[in-house]
Order: structure tokens, then sequence, then C-alpha cells
């Protein structure tokens, strides 16, 4: 398997149509330990009952926009994994529905600023607890 011992976090499952779940899949497939998130009470259910499928894979509570919740994944990964991690998938994005309903250019900055801290900043949040990680693992 290409991915055999190889430690892995995925964010993002929402459902089993989403592209987190078919990454997450297919690299438990070819052998990664993984890690995945659920960002609140809501989704836990749907993301618990997808990720039991994948033996020894991790479900734990994170919202990316909050970074105690971060810190605590990210110390459950740490002490999963023996301390590294080899790569992270970051699949998600959002704006508010009325902002896709409409014309782009009326969009209000702070629904601008909105989509893009949740859609590009949380990479930035999560990456840089993993890059210990990642260094610890050769990275």
């Amino acid at each position: 398997m290409q991915l055999d011992g190889k430690c892995g976090v995925i964010f993002g499952v929402a459902n089993d149509h989403s592209i987190a779940w078919h990454v997450g899949r297919a690299a438990h497939e070819a052998g990664a330990r993984l890690a995945f998130n659920y960002q609140n009470e809501r989704v836990e259910a749907g993301a618990r009952e997808l990720v039991a499928t994948l033996e020894g894979a991790l479900c734990l509570p994170c919202d990316l926009m909050r970074d105690d919740q971060l810190d605590h994944f990210f110390e459950h990964v740490r002490e999963a994994f023996g301390g590294r991690l080899d790569f992270l998938v970051h699949s998600l994005a959002f704006a508010r529905r009325e902002d896709l309903a409409g014309r782009y250019v009326d969009t209000p900055r702070p629904n601008f600023t909105l989509a893009l801290e949740v859609s590009v900043y949380s990479l930035v949040a999560a990456a840089r607890r993993a890059a210990p990680l990642m260094q610890a693992s050769g990275g």
C-alpha cells in the first residue's frame, strides 16, 4: 500500500458526497491512519457514522474557527500518532447563502471577509499546528 505507516488529518467531511470523505476513504484504503474532524453537534452523528466505517480512524470535534478547538484536536492527533503527521487535507469552504444567490459584486465586505476567514485562514491556522508534527515526521 502506498500510504502504509503514514498518518493524516482530513478536515471538511460533511457527508458521504463530500470530497474530503472520498479523499479520506482512499487514503485509508491506501494504508493511512487518519483523524477526521466534525464542526459541531449538528454534523457529529453523520461524521461519526462515516468515520466508524474506517478501522482505527479518529473522529474528533474541531471547529476550525476556534483556536482552542484546533489546539485540542492537534493534541489528540499528536498523542494518537506518536507525535508525527504526514499530511493534512483541508476541504472546506463557506459563503453566506444570500451571497451565493446574488451577484458577486454585491457581496458586502463583512460577508466576504467571513468567507475568506472560514475558507482560507482556517488552513493557515491548521497548518501552523500541523507543522511541528510534520517536521517530526521528516517533512
